[in-house]
C-alpha cells in the first residue's frame, strides 16, 4: 500500500518462489485484488522489473489485468447509480451521506482499486427536518419512491431497506447502527449524531483532483459522508459487528480502517475518540484492528492505540488466521437452519474476548435472528 521501496524489493528478489495463482485467489477472497496489483506495478517501475522477473507468465499477468479492468469497470458504476441517487432525490430535498465502501476507496491511492460492494446510503431531508410535510423520514420516501417505479424492496433488517439498480445493491439506512435489535447501540447512534451537529459533513473527491484548478475541481463530483471522528467509531464498529459469529471479517475492511486512519490522522480528535472507545468497551478490539492495519498497509497508525500493552501476538494471529483461514464464518444466506446458527455461534464463542457485547446477550440475539429467519 506505502510502496516503501524495500516492500518492492521484497517482491522482486521473492517473486519466483511464489504461487501467483495461489496469491491471486487469496487476494479476491479478500476483495484486494487490485490493491495487490497496484503493489505488483510498481515492481515494474523499479530497475526495469520484467513479469518473468518477478515469475509471473504472460496468462497470469493476462489474469490479473482482466480483473482489474472488470473491477473498474464495476467502479465507475457504482459512482454513476451513486450520483444518480444524488440528482434524483436532490430534486426532492433529500441529501445522501455515502456510508463506507464508496466513500472510503476515494481515500486509496487509486480508489477504482477499492473492490466494491453495496452502496450503503443515509438519506436526510436537506431542510433539517426528520420527517417532511407527509410525515415521512427521507429513507421512508426513497423505498416507496423505489416501489413506485416497481422496484423490489426488502425490509428484513430494521437498520435499512435493500432494493437493487442495474445489479448493485443499494443499503437504504434508516440510521447507522442497529438500534432496534441491540440495545447497546444506540449510544453509538447518538454519538455518531453529536459529531455530526458539532462538526458537519465531509466531502470526499478522487485523490487524482488534487492535481485540477479551483474551477475544475468545484466541478467535480464531490459525495458527503460521516465527519472523521464519527466515521472513525462507525467503521471500527462495523468491523467488530464483521468479526463477530454471523458475519466474515476480511482483508479489505482492514484496509479501509488502515487508509483511514493514515488519511484523517491530522484532524481526527485522538483524545476524544479515546474517551468513546474506552465508554464503548472497544479498546481491544480497536488495538488490534490498529496494529493489524499496521501490518497490511504498512502506514505508522501507533497514534490510534489506546492499551498497546495488551496487544498479545497470539491475539494478532488468531484475528488473521480467522480472516484468511476461518471455518466458521457464517451468513443467513448461506444455510437458515436455527440448529445451525446455533452451533456457530457455540463454536465463535472466543471472539466475545474482543468485542463488548456479552456472550448471553450475543447468544440472545442469535436465537432471536434465527426465529425470524425461520418464521
Amino acid at each position: 500500500m506505502t510502496g516503501h521501496d524495500e516492500d518492492i524489493r521484497y517482491v522482486i528478489d521473492h517473486g519466483k518462489k511464489v504461487d501467483w495463482n495461489s496469491i491471486l485467489t487469496i487476494a479476491q477472497k479478500q476483495n484486494v485484488a487490485c490493491v495487490a496489483f497496484d503493489g505488483i506495478q510498481k515492481c515494474f517501475s523499479l530497475d526495469n522489473t520484467t513479469k518473468e522477473d518477478i515469475g509471473m507468465t504472460m496468462p497470469m499477468m493476462a489474469n490479473w489485468i482482466k480483473i482489474y479492468n472488470s473491477n473498474k469497470d464495476r467502479y465507475n458504476l457504482h459512482e454513476a447509480i451513486f450520483h444518480g441517487l444524488v440528482d434524483t432525490f436532490d430534486k426532492y430535498g433529500i441529501e445522501l451521506l455515502l456510508l463506507k465502501g464508496l466513500g472510503v476507496s476515494k481515500l486509496y491511492p487509486v480508489p477504482s482499486s477499492r473492490t466494491c460492494g453495496d452502496i450503503d446510503i443515509f438519506p436526510r431531508w436537506i431542510d433539517g427536518n426528520q420527517l417532511n410535510e407527509q410525515g415521512l423520514k427521507a429513507s421512508e420516501f426513497i423505498d416507496k419512491f423505489a416501489e413506485n417505479k416497481h422496484i423490489s424492496v426488502e425490509h428484513e433488517n430494521p437498520k435499512h431497506s435493500v432494493f437493487v439498480l442495474k445489479d448493485v445493491t443499494i443499503e437504504n439506512h434508516v440510521s447507522f447502527m442497529d438500534i432496534e435489535s441491540i440495545p447497546f447501540e444506540r449510544e453509538i447512534e447518538q454519538t455518531l449524531i453529536d459529531y455530526i451537529k458539532k462538526e458537519g459533513l465531509t466531502s470526499v473527491t478522487d485523490m487524482e483532483y488534487a492535481s485540477l484548478t479551483q474551477q475544475e475541481h468545484s466541478a467535480s463530483p464531490t459525495m458527503k459522508t460521516l465527519p472523521p471522528n464519527a466515521n472513525y467509531i462507525f467503521l471500527l464498529r462495523h468491523m467488530a459487528k464483521h468479526f463477530r459469529a454471523y458475519q466474515s471479517l476480511n482483508l479489505r475492511q482492514i484496509m479501509d480502517f488502515g487508509v483511514f486512519l493514515n488519511y484523517y490522522r491530522e484532524e481526527l480528535d485522538i483524545e476524544k475518540l479515546k474517551q468513546n472507545i474506552i465508554v464503548f468497551k472497544h479498546v481491544l478490539i480497536n488495538d488490534l484492528m490498529v496494529t493489524i492495519a499496521e501490518k497490511f498497509t504498512g502506514y505508522d497508525l501507533s497514534f490510534a492505540l489506546i492499551e498497546p500493552s495488551k496487544v498479545y501476538p497470539k491475539d494478532q494471529d488468531r484475528i488473521i488466521d480467522d480472516i484468511f483461514h476461518g471455518k466458521h464464518s457464517y451468513s443467513v444466506k448461506q444455510n437458515n437452519s436455527f440448529l445451525y446458527s446455533i452451533i456457530i455461534m457455540l463454536r465463535q464463542h472466543w471472539k466475545h474476548k474482543y468485542i463488548p457485547d456479552s456472550f448471553i446477550e450475543r447468544s440472545l440475539y442469535a436465537v432471536k435472528r434465527a426465529l425470524h429467519i425461520a418464521s
